[in-house]
C-alpha cells in the first residue's frame, strides 16, 4: 500500500455568505485512499445539499469496499449518485436543478484512478512537472477545444462558469474516468473547485507544490486565491506520495484540515495551527478577565475604606461639636 500524506481545507472565500463546496478523504477497507472535491450549484441552499449528498453518498459506497474494476466502480456509482440527486431535485421544488461536479481520485499501491463530472479539477505534479488529469465539462472548454478562444480569453470569459454536465442534472450523465496511472514515489496530486483555479495559473500551483509540503501548498493557495478577491468557494486536497508500506510502516498519519474540511469518516477536524490559536487566544482572555476581576476587587476595596473614614468624620465630628458647646 501506497504511504501518502494530505491534507484538505475549504474556504467560504470573501464574497460569499455560504459554502457550497465539499470534500471527503476515505479509506477503502481493501485498501488504499480515496479523494473527492465537490462544488454545489443551486438556490435556496440546494447547492450546499447537492454537494454534501455526492461525497457522502459516494464515501458510503468506498466503505463498503471498492470491488472489481476500479474504473467501472466509480462510473456505476456517480451514475447512481447522479439519479438520485435528480429525483430528489423533482421532489422538493426548492431543490429542482440543483446539481454538484464531483472530482476523485484513488490511490492504491502504485496505481491511481480518476472519476470526475463538472469543472473542478485533479492536477498529478511529477518531476517538475504539472498536469491536469481531468477536462472541464464547461462551455468554455468547448469553445477552447474547438481552438475559437485562447487559454487567456477563457479564463477571463462570461460564461466560465456555464457547464454542460454536472451531477444531478440529468439523468444521463458520463463521467470521465482514467486510470491506471502510474504513480512513483515523490508524486503530488491535487483536488480543487474553479474558486481556486478562476484565481490562480497552473505555473503557481506547480511552483508552491513543487517547493513546500502540501499543507503549507494548500493553505498558501488559498491565501492567495482570496487576497485576488475570493469570489467564490475555494476547496483545496493536496496530497503527497510518500512510497509503498513495508512490514514495519504503516500509513502515514494524515495531516489534519482546517475550518470544517477534514472527514476520514465524516466530518471535520480542526488543525493543529488553529488549535494552538485558539488555546493563546483562550489563555489571553483568562488572563484579561482575572486581571480585570483583580483591579475591580482592589478599587471596590478602596472606594469602601475611603467611604468608611468619610463616614466615620461626619458622624464624630458633629457630636464633638455639640457636646464642646454644651459645656460651655
Amino acid at each position: 500500500m501506497s504511504l501518502v500524506d494530505y491534507f484538505g481545507q475549504t474556504d467560504v472565500g470573501v464574497i460569499r455568505n455560504n459554502n457550497e463546496d465539499y470534500f471527503g478523504i476515505y479509506t477503502p477497507p481493501d485498501g488504499g485512499f480515496v479523494f473527492i472535491v465537490a462544488d454545489g450549484l443551486g438556490g435556496h441552499l440546494a447547492g450546499e445539499i447537492a454537494s454534501r449528498i455526492g461525497v457522502k453518498r459516494l464515501g458510503e459506497m468506498v466503505k463498503n469496499g471498492i470491488s472489481g474494476d476500479p474504473a467501472d466502480f466509480f462510473n456505476n456509482a456517480i451514475k447512481t449518485i447522479n439519479r438520485e440527486i435528480e429525483n430528489l431535485g423533482k421532489k422538493d421544488p426548492d431543490k429542482r436543478g440543483m446539481g454538484t461536479t464531483l472530482s476523485v481520485l484513488y490511490i492504491k499501491d502504485n496505481k491511481a484512478y480518476i472519476a470526475h463530472v463538472g469543472d473542478s479539477r485533479i492536477y498529478k505534479i511529477s518531476h517538475g512537472k504539472i498536469e491536469r488529469l481531468t477536462e472541464d465539462h464547461s462551455f468554455v472548454e468547448k469553445l477552447l477545444n474547438d481552438g475559437l478562444i485562447s487559454e487567456d480569453e477563457a479564463r477571463r470569459h462570461p460564461r466560465r462558469n456555464v457547464l454542460l454536465q454536472m451531477v444531478g442534472m440529468k439523468m444521463d450523465v458520463n463521467p470521465q474516468i482514467k486510470g491506471p496511472i502510474p504513480i512513483e514515489s515523490g508524486d503530488k496530486f491535487l483536488l480543487c473547485t474553479d474558486g481556486l483555479t478562476n484565481m490562480v495559473v497552473d505555473a503557481e500551483i506547480l511552483e508552491l507544490f513543487s517547493r513546500l509540503p502540501v499543507r503549507d501548498a494548500v493553505e498558501y493557495l488559498i491565501d492567495l486565491a482570496k487576497k485576488r478577491g475570493g469570489p467564490d468557494n475555494i476547496t483545496v486536497i493536496g496530497v503527497h506520495v510518500k512510497g509503498e508500506e513495508t512490514s514495519d510502516t504503516k500509513d502515514i498519519t494524515p495531516l489534519e484540515t482546517k475550518e470544517e474540511s477534514f472527514f476520514m469518516e465524516e466530518m471535520v477536524s480542526v488543525n493543529d495551527n488553529k488549535r494552538f490559536k485558539l488555546l493563546l487566544w483562550v489563555i489571553l482572555g483568562l488572563l484579561i478577565t482575572l486581571l480585570f476581576f483583580t483591579l475591580t476587587i482592589t478599587f471596590l476595596s478602596f472606594k469602601k475604606a475611603k467611604k468608611g473614614e468619610a463616614t466615620s468624620g461626619i458622624v464624630l465630628a458633629p457630636y464633638m461639636k455639640i457636646e464642646g458647646l454644651d459645656d460651655r
